[in-house]
């Protein structure tokens, strides 16, 4: 009879391990489908100014000198490291991108699991995650914003190490806070969200018995001096390129203008609702149980208990809010501004629904929601979903771009075409002034640098607005030989109509694909001897 009832055990296991079963090979699915699409999507025009950037790094140059550039490098960086590893392809950028945002998910799904849920669970929830961002728009990917989520979401987890541990240990802290400053390199606004975590921890160390204060300084400490040593060799690179003096006066002189073309209220409020649609839907319900989550420590009574019994749920919700507040209040409210807001609420939205013991009828919502979002995605319609094959066979190509992307941007073919002119008249590096913001694609596609110190010129006349005469007066006395333009590009057609009569669309034609047109400049009647066939 005993043998009888060991035997059946094994048996009666299989209904609790079949959802995590079918978890895996839900993830498996979607990431053998979609992976293959992702990789063959072409870049943004943000992505190419951070590859051109890149490019000048690895090269020797001087980033903040030879560019008009605003944020710190960080993610120029990041990608002269993906340039030296995996080459400067669009292809090597979006597996890089790949390998981040895997990161990304594989440390929230390990927050979930050190938190309670169930391993069918946190896989269930990978699965949520990776479905959202295979299926945004390239606008939202190889983007700094998703970049800097993977050191916060590891500091993240060395701060809810140190809540439980019984001492704060400076070391740690110090540890955490070049995490901070490694994201604050890529953009300085996740100093909020960092802020807000730090909060959130301090509310849950003081419920840790005496001494609270004690470790909380000690921690405290070895945080600030972490994030001002990563600032200290930010600043101290700039010292030793001899760009100091030249980064902080182009700060001064275009910051106003930059800052002055954030969207208005009524913008920030229609992005929070439509911005990534449906998935930005979760954060009706992320901020509500981020606020449910943290109001208990900030105003219930003060129990004492020990460090390491105390739920560290209410970090998650300061990272979340925080990060919401800096994405919806500071930044210029892009689609790729919501799109590490997004993944934060998911895993909000499962952390909560991990605590509750009705918690799986919350489950069964969410994956309802999460498959109606997955269906309503452009991304997944049959047409694009058929181009499977093709991509295994064809890889990252031009046709294949303009296949895949789900933005208005370049057409890639056409632009293609450009590159193949340019390439016949041995253009180098500062021969070919990419004018518009869709023609940018062209320098890191030829293997060249730009003739000017504004990488996306016509967006640069729109933003500083007030410097128009002194960069055009710049770009018109440049060295190129050639210029690009597109005739359907945005900044041109919120010009003034007398746009088109002016430099350099008066200045003669000599090669035309489609909406991009190509005209010689000035100083460019003749090629100059030895310019190299960059990019061949």
């Amino acid at each position: 009879m005993v043998a009888r009832l060991s035997a059946a055990a094994p048996r009666s296991a299989w209904p609790d391990c079949w959802p995590e079963l079918a978890a895996w090979l839900a993830l498996a699915s979607l990431l053998l489908w979609l992976v293959p699409l992702f990789l063959c999507m072409p870049l943004t025009t943000d992505a190419c100014f951070y590859d051109i950037c890149a490019r000048d790094v690895l090269r020797g140059g001087a980033l903040e000198k030879d560019f008009v550039f605003l944020v710190p490098p960080g993610m120029a960086w990041a990608l002269a490291a993906v340039r030296a590893t995996l080459g400067g392809s669009s292809f090597a950028a979006r597996l890089a991108d790949l390998l981040v945002v895997g990161a990304v998910v594989a440390l929230l799904v390990r927050w979930l699991r050190d938190t309670g849920m169930t391993r069918g669970g946190c896989v269930w929830s990978a699965v949520l995650l990776c479905a959202f961002y295979l299926t945004t728009s390239e606008g939202c990917q190889v983007q700094p914003d998703t970049w800097m989520l993977l050191p916060a979401v590891a500091a993240l987890h060395l701060r809810r190490r140190q809540v439980a541990r019984s001492h704060g240990w400076f070391a740690w802290g110090a540890a955490e806070g070049l995490l901070w400053g490694a994201a604050c390199l890529i953009k300085p606004y996740v100093v909020v969200p960092g802020l807000l975590t730090w909060l959130a921890s301090a509310l849950v160390v003081r419920r840790s018995g005496p001494g609270w204060r004690a470790r909380l300084a000690r921690d405290t400490g070895g945080l600030l001096v972490g994030g001002l040593l990563m600032g200290a060799i930010w600043q101290g690179s700039l010292l030793a390129h001899g760009t100091f003096a030249d980064y902080w006066h182009t700060v001064a002189l275009y910051r106003g203008d930059y800052y002055s073309r954030t969207a208005n209220w009524a913008q920030r409020g229609q992005l929070m609702l439509w911005g990534v649609f449906p998935w930005s839907l979760l954060r009706l319900a992320a901020l509500p149980l981020a606020l449910l989550t943290l109001v208990p420590t900030l105003t219930g009574p003060l129990r004492v208990a020990p460090a390491s019994a105390i739920r560290p749920q209410p970090l998650l919700a300061g990272l979340y809010l925080g990060w919401l507040a800096q994405a919806a209040l500071i930044q210029g409210q892009y689609a790729y501004h919501m799109t590490p807001v997004i993944l934060l609420a998911i895993t909000q939205v499962a952390s909560w629904l991990a605590c509750r013991p009705w918690g799986g009828r919350g489950w069964l919502t969410l994956g309802i929601f999460g498959l109606a979002a997955v269906a309503y995605q452009p991304a997944c319609r049959p047409h694009r979903l058929a181009l499977w094959a093709e991509c295994w066979h064809e890889g990252s190509t031009p046709t294949m771009h303009d296949r895949l992307h789900l933005d208005a941007g370049p057409t890639w073919v056409e632009l293609d075409h450009v590159a193949d002119f340019l390439r016949e008249q041995r253009v180098g590096d500062r021969d070919v002034l990419c004018y518009d913001t869709a023609t940018i694609p062209l320098q890191p596609a030829l293997g060249i640098q730009p003739p000017t110190r504004y990488i996306l010129p016509s967006g640069c006349l729109y933003v500083y607005s007030s410097h128009q005469a002194s960069i055009r007066q710049e770009l018109m006395a440049g060295p190129q030989r050639f210029i690009v333009t597109d005739a359907d590009d945005l900044v041109l057609k919120l010009s003034p109509p007398q746009a088109r009569c002016s430099w350099p669309y008066t200045e003669p034609e000599v090669f035309c694909a489609g909406r991009y047109h190509v005209y010689r400049a000035p100083s460019g009647a003749a090629p100059r001897r030895g310019a190299g066939a960059a990019g061949r």
